[in-house]
């Protein structure tokens, strides 16, 4: 029996016997069914290389990969309140694997059982909830489990959103001076979960229909609280507005999902007056905020004065990201996906009839962590291995804390295993610890994680598996010759070369290198260097192969042709050159390079120079 691994991953037990064609088309037909998992070019790759090796698949069930999340579930927000009795919510999980993985869910870390609740079954890896509760909200995480092991999806919440009744409003009238700014309150809910989103809407008597107010450099409405701002009221402002509100959930879905809950009428009459001072004043400012990384910010400076404000705005007294957007004429200063770059002090200067005002805001921003260093896919090791070790790193703020799971079981240390924050030390690993391999990082704000498959075998260094390679490298003397090492073997082997029967190691001019690959690289080729250079690999067994080196004379010009020449204008001329090593090395390909006065001729199809091969 023989073991083939490639870069799908796939572990093939095969045994030496012909390739056939019946074969090749089964290959083809679990590459075309794996399309969302493993590639095409992949297995073709794998078919030429099995072809080489005079190979064959005795069965394809042999065949095993261990289960790896390829969807993982997200966030996702249900209305509590809703009336549809065949309202339903989903949360994604899709994994792939060999056999096909098989799947479970938790909520806030316990097992899911599926026939104590009618509501919530599986279709797929999809977990599916009928007429949701507010009891349903929580934590869930997706397992996909095969004979290779157990795989855990990132965390994702589930969360219960709605809008509470309103709160009236105390009265159903304003007044509005001309000459100073009006504030017009947005009605109180008793219970918000997790926020709001406001728009106000003004009725037009022409069309009997209440129509979006817009903002503008006059007319503003805070993000936070709902209020609508009026800066110069006109009897243009005259009328019945309303505050309408849903739930700010809808900003993150992109879908037109909650339902806009309109107010009551609330009348403004607008007076006569004017500006006692000419002095801008800010009225509102966004307050102190903390927002997530890889959210959208918006802060907002609004001034009253006599003259419509200018804005500007600084972030620890440099201009903003390049990405910022400023709307309602600077008022506000957007900035799509905040990076942690965004956070600091900014500052809103309002600027009007030569005077000015400014006010500060601080952002933090924090997120859930991302990983910087990943697991590898698959590990491989050597029963005993004490040098076997898995890393992981993350990034967050706040920082993130590590926990290590083996087949969706959290690891605690043990005789085997030590986890060490964002590191896993094995000791004699066995067998028995073959299996999926998980880091979590995680703080307040979310989790994540990442996968690994070990496999503890020993297989014994075999140059057999190579695919074809030279055994005989060519050279010329002052030039460069690479010999790669590449054996099959599991662990990875240590290195050595011979020349000529005797040990070589590195030199220190570099004349000779002995690469962490195994390749050996010989550097300002000498005609000594020719001869038979051998590649030993050993790990808990040993293999050899060897190559033949064959190094030729530096070039040198064999004929230059006469030293003077002479040509008519409008005539062509052919200036011959060749090389004493034509003839010995048909091996090597030679390039030729003339100059014209010391500069180098570049020849091209419609230049007057061209360089012949010879």
């Amino acid at each position: 029996m023989r073991i083939l691994q490639f870069n799908c991953l796939i572990l093939l037990i095969i045994s030496a016997n012909s390739w056939t064609t019946e074969e090749q088309r089964t290959i083809e037909a679990l590459a075309q069914r794996r399309r969302d998992e493993l590639c095409q070019e992949q297995f073709r790759c794998v078919m030429r290389y099995i072809d080489y090796l005079k190979v064959k698949i005795p069965d394809l069930r042999r065949v095993k990969v261990g289960p790896t999340i390829t969807k993982q579930p997200g966030r996702t927000v249900f209305d509590v309140r809703s009336s549809d009795p065949n309202y339903m919510v989903f949360l994604e999980c899709r994994a792939s694997g060999i056999p096909e993985p098989m799947y479970s869910w938790m909520k806030n870390d316990e097992l899911i059982s599926f026939t104590s609740d009618k509501r919530v079954f599986l279709s797929g890896g999809k977990l599916v909830i009928m007429n949701p509760k507010s009891g349903d909200a929580g934590r869930y995480q997706c397992r996909a489990t095969n004979l290779m092991g157990t795989t855990l999806s990132n965390p994702a919440p589930l969360i219960a959103a709605y809008v509470g009744e309103m709160i009236r409003r105390t009265t159903d009238s304003i007044t509005a001076s001309m000459g100073k700014s009006t504030i017009i309150q947005c009605e109180q809910r008793k219970s918000v979960q997790p926020g709001l989103e406001y728009r106000w809407e003004k009725f037009d008597p022409n069309i009997n229909e209440y129509m979006p107010v817009v903002e503008s450099e006059r007319i503003f409405i805070a993000p936070e609280t709902g209020e609508l701002f009026l800066n110069q009221p006109s009897v243009n402002d005259e009328g019945r507005y309303r505050c309408v509100v849903r739930n700010v959930e809808e900003q993150l879905r992109n879908e037109n999902y909650f339902k806009w809950l309109p107010g009551e009428d609330v009348s403004v009459r607008v007076k006569a007056g004017f500006f006692s001072t000419s002095k801008p004043a800010i009225i509102y400012r966004t307050p102190t905020t903390s927002i997530l990384r890889g959210r959208n910010l918006t802060l907002s400076c609004f001034a009253s004065a006599r003259k419509t404000p200018a804005y500007t705005w600084t972030l620890d007294g440099q201009a903003p990201s390049s990405k910022a957007r400023y709307l309602n004429g600077g008022a506000k200063l957007f900035i799509l996906n905040v990076q942690y770059s965004d956070a600091g002090a900014y500052k809103c200067t309002a600027f009007a009839d030569d005077f000015s005002v400014s006010a500060s805001i601080s952002v933090t921003v924090s997120g859930k962590p991302y990983f910087s260093q990943k697991l590898p896919p698959l590990v491989d090791a050597a029963p005993g291995d004490d040098e076997l070790i898995m890393t992981c790193q993350a990034q967050s703020d706040p920082g993130a804390t590590y926990k290590w799971f083996f087949n969706g079981v959290e690891i605690t240390r043990s005789s085997r295993m030590t986890p060490a924050s964002n590191i896993l030390q094995f000791k004699s690993p066995t067998s028995e610890d073959s299996g999926m391999y998980q880091c979590a990082a995680g703080n307040r704000y979310g989790n994540v994680l990442t996968t690994s498959q070990l496999r503890v075998i020993e297989i014994e260094p075999t140059f057999s598996r190579q695919l074809p390679i030279p055994s005989t490298h060519y050279g010329v003397e002052g030039g460069k010759i690479a010999i790669a090492c590449s054996p099959f073997a599991v662990p990875t082997p240590r290195f050595s070369w011979t020349f000529r029967g005797r040990s070589i190691a590195n030199t220190s001019d570099n004349h000779i290198q002995i690469l962490p690959s195994g390749s050996l690289v010989l550097n300002n080729v000498r005609l000594s260097d020719a001869g038979e250079y051998t590649c030993s690999a050993r790990n808990f067994a040993q293999a050899s192969h060897a190559y033949r080196v064959i190094v030729e004379p530096a070039v040198s010009i064999a004929n230059g042709g006469e030293k003077f020449q002479t040509v008519y204008i409008n005539r062509s001329l052919t200036l011959p050159c060749s090389t004493a090593n034509d003839a010995k090395m048909p091996e090597i390909e030679m390039d030729f390079i003339w100059f014209l006065n010391g500069t180098r001729i570049h020849p091209s199809p419609s230049s007057q120079q061209q360089a012949l091969d010879e």
